[in-house]
């Protein structure tokens, strides 16, 4: 199993650490002396010799860079690699080969090598990109040269499939467009967990708790003698009229296609006074052009809207009134 980790280099040489990661070596600083060799320095203290003082500085910042040592930076390992090739950008790479050591003549510094294959080549990774976790921008704040990121391996591996599948990983992510994301997601949560926790006619109680916040009155209607409605919502207009909508709740996934429901729709509205709306309420995710054909036509039949609520739609308004359905669970329990 792959590991993951973060090596910070220095950013006044940005540019030449990067053009180093395009050639293959990660390069890493303290080693500007012949003897901070880490491998020598290994040696050296395999046998008892007593290091200098360079050496136990350069061994103590780089050790794990010697594929040698425990814990340290295998064949096959990712490196994140912040602000380069420029501030506020990250650089991505597989870990190639071994430990080379060559002191760059013109730096004298910078001996440390790794053997890498540069997996962000031609792009780079901005943080704020949308397949950047906030916790990987958090461990950026890490003063740290060099640390362990395994905890975060899944999120890496989420950057690795969106740089394979040839994402753009360089765009900022909009701020608005995290809110729809993260929408999304609690969607797709709430629809999980309705699957999880109902069946059947049990998904008439979290529909009827939902429409009871958005009607105020609520009717179960539902079992042997529905005639044609599982609810019968009633609201007054503003002359004191009351209107009635007739639900049918349908724990149909996939798409819809079945027009039973519009036929109970026509039942309910011959069975009870003063229907003016029908609604189906339903955890499928579309329905075909056959069903929409015959709602258009029981519409014109009935000369009633006949509104279709599908998942999104549902599990949209679940997460709008869940908090003020539990609230008033809490109410009644402390009375």
């Amino acid at each position: 199993m792959p590991r993951y980790w973060v090596i910070r280099s220095k950013k006044e040489e940005a540019s030449f650490f990067f053009e180093e990661l395009q050639e293959g070596r990660l390069r890493q600083g303290w080693g500007w002396q012949d003897n901070q060799d880490l491998r020598l320095i290994a040696k050296k203290m395999l046998s008892g010799e007593e290091l200098t003082p360079e050496q136990k500085s350069c061994w103590s910042g780089n050790r794990r860079l010697n594929p040698a040592e425990a814990d340290s930076v295998k064949e096959g390992d990712y490196i994140v690699s912040p602000n380069l090739p420029s501030a506020s950008q990250w650089c991505l790479s597989k870990v190639s080969g071994g430990y080379s050591y060559s002191i760059d003549p013109e730096r004298v510094d910078f001996g440390h090598i790794r053997q890498i294959e540069l997996l962000t080549r031609n792009s780079y990774i901005d943080p704020r990109n949308k397949y950047v976790s906030a916790s990987l921008r958090r461990t950026m704040h890490s003063l740290s040269r060099m640390w362990n990121i395994d905890r975060l391996g899944a999120d890496v591996q989420s950057l690795l499939d969106a740089i394979e599948a040839g994402k753009d990983i360089s765009t900022p992510e909009n701020s608005l467009q995290k809110l729809c994301d993260l929408d999304s997601a609690l969607v797709d949560f709430a629809y999980e967990k309705l699957l999880e926790k109902y069946q059947g006619r049990e998904f008439e109680d979290p529909v009827r708790r939902i429409l009871e916040r958005v009607y105020g009155s609520v009717e179960d209607t539902s079992g042997p003698k529905e005639h044609g409605a599982d609810l019968i919502c009633e609201q007054l207009d503003a002359l004191g009229i009351p209107h009635r909508i007739a639900v049918q709740v349908k724990m149909w996934q996939g798409t819809m296609d079945d027009q039973h429901p519009l036929q109970q729709i026509k039942t309910a509205v011959a069975s009870y006074e003063s229907v003016s709306a029908g609604v189906i309420v339903t955890v499928a995710q579309s329905y075909t052009d056959t069903f929409q054909s015959a709602l258009e036509a029981m519409q014109r039949e009935l000369g009633i809207h006949i509104k279709v609520i599908l998942r999104e739609e549902l599990c949209t308004l679940l997460l709008q009134y869940c908090s003020d359905i539990i609230g008033d669970r809490d109410s009644a329990s402390n009375e």
